[in-house]
């Protein structure tokens, strides 16, 4: 018999085929089993979820009624009751609250009724913040909330009400500043009053109190911290005034002296006598002279001379001024007169307006810029019709000089005559010149009589 044998080339192709199919049917059973596994992976998750959903749910229904599992308020456990159950139960335990509580600071004690500090327990408002517990706020904050009651790690302060202020006047004191008063002796310009530290309840103790009150506590600590004067006697030692820094005057019978007005000059200079100032606080005329109530004299209002009360008062604010440029400080807000007056040179005068019926207001300030307190002192001599005004306070190197002239005469167009003013002021420190120049410029207008207004 005759028989074929296969060529090798054939031998190659049929075996390349069947290396080929073994290939292909082992990456159809890799993949297969790889999203098999992501599947079930997706079926797992979803089951989860809905099986969380379901007890999400579960728990809703359950509770719908009542408060969470374990919630307290106060310490008084009320998770799992009902809202009427649980404010039962706060009620029972209100009941319970001390009638009278040690409050206890160190070696001092002090024992307050409920009544002295009006204590009561809100039972109502205290369960429904209770039911609030995993029920308010957004997905992750309800989850939060019910993931802590339910490991009995949830509470909520009981809305107890008490008198706050009782408590605190039993052991709270405020501090008190260190003062001054001017003797003007030999030995010393101004005594000083000391300094006390005041007393305040930290916060700590207000944050626990509710529970401490709900659990019926008769004795309680109060953690008690000092509290530091804004100016304390070693403090006002150091900035305590000791020299005269500068003085000025002006005298009223160049222009009035009318017993109206000589009484609003002796008031206001009153007002503002024995004023101690800060470093870097702002004195205001008005703040000490507003309030006070006045003779009716001469005054100026829209151009005119007329009466009412309170004339005078711009000639102790000018004196004052003045006084307060030459010690050093700093104007702060400073206005001129409707018009030249005689007793003080144009550009050195500082009109002030309480407008408590008409107007705008205009007020004399100046910022203490020395480096300690100052002290003014304002004072009337009705021997010789001389306004005061002394400025006291701490060596500062400073020397001032101030002068004015007048730029300009002319009518307006009523052909009454207005004139202009510069002034000029310099000021040196130690030595050094720190300004030298204008200062303001002032328009004085025309100022009409009384008389002639038809109002006198």
């Amino acid at each position: 018999m005759l028989s074929r044998k296969a060529s090798p080339k054939a031998e190659e192709a049929d075996s390349g085929e069947k290396k080929a199919g073994r290939g292909k049917s082992g990456g159809r059973g890799s993949g297969g089993s790889f999203r098999g596994y992501l599947g079930w992976v997706k079926l797992a998750v979803v089951g989860l979820c809905a099986v969380f959903s379901l007890l999400v749910a579960f728990d809703g229904w359950r509770n719908a009624d009542g408060v969470y599992g374990g919630v307290e308020v106060g310490g008084v456990g009320v998770g799992g009751e009902s809202r009427i159950e649980a404010e039962r139960m706060l009620g029972r335990s209100a009941a319970g609250l001390p009638e009278e509580v040690t409050f206890v600071a160190g070696e001092k004690e002090v024992a307050l009724g409920a009544e002295e500090i009006g204590m009561s327990v809100d039972a109502g408002r205290s369960v429904e913040r209770a039911y609030a517990v995993g029920r308010e706020g957004g997905f992750s904050e309800r989850f939060e909330s019910r993931m802590r009651s339910a490991f009995q790690m949830a509470s909520v302060g009981p809305e107890i009400t008490y008198e706050e202020d009782a408590i605190r006047a039993a052991f709270e004191s405020e501090a008190s500043d260190a003062s001054y008063e001017f003797v003007d002796s030999q030995t010393e310009l101004a005594s000083i009053t000391p300094s006390r530290d005041g007393v305040r309840i930290e916060d700590s103790f207000w944050d626990g109190l509710d529970r401490k009150l709900m659990r019926g506590d008769g004795r309680i600590e109060v953690p008690l911290a000092s509290v530091e004067p804004k100016l304390s006697t070693e403090r006002a030692e150091r900035l305590r005034p000791t020299e005269l820094l500068s003085s000025y005057q002006t005298n009223y019978f160049t222009y009035d002296d009318d017993p109206g007005r000589v009484a609003n000059l002796q008031i206001a200079s009153e007002a503002v006598n024995g004023t101690f100032v800060a470093p870097g606080e702002v004195f205001s005329f008005n703040e000490l002279a507003a309030p006070l109530e006045y003779e009716e004299s001469k005054v100026i209002i829209e151009g005119r001379v007329d009466y009412a009360d309170g004339g005078g008062l711009c000639q102790v604010s000018s004196t004052l001024y003045m006084a307060a440029n030459m010690a050093g400080m700093e104007t702060v807000e400073r206005h001129p007169h409707h018009a030249e007056l005689p007793y003080i040179r144009p550009g050195f005068d500082a009109t002030i307006w309480f407008a408590r019926e008409m107007g705008t207001p205009l007020d004399m300030k100046f910022e203490n810029t020395s480096p300690g307190y100052i002290y003014v002192q304002q004072w009337v001599d009705t021997t010789t019709g001389n306004v005061h005004a002394a400025i006291y306070g701490q060596p500062n190197g400073v020397t001032v000089n101030m002068d004015s002239e007048r730029i300009a005469r002319y009518k307006d167009e009523n052909k009454k005559p207005v004139t202009e003013w510069v002034t000029y002021k310099t000021v040196t420190q130690n030595g050094q010149t720190t300004f030298n120049g204008p200062l303001h410029t002032d328009t004085y207008r025309f100022l009409e009589d009384a008389e002639e207004a038809g109002t006198a």
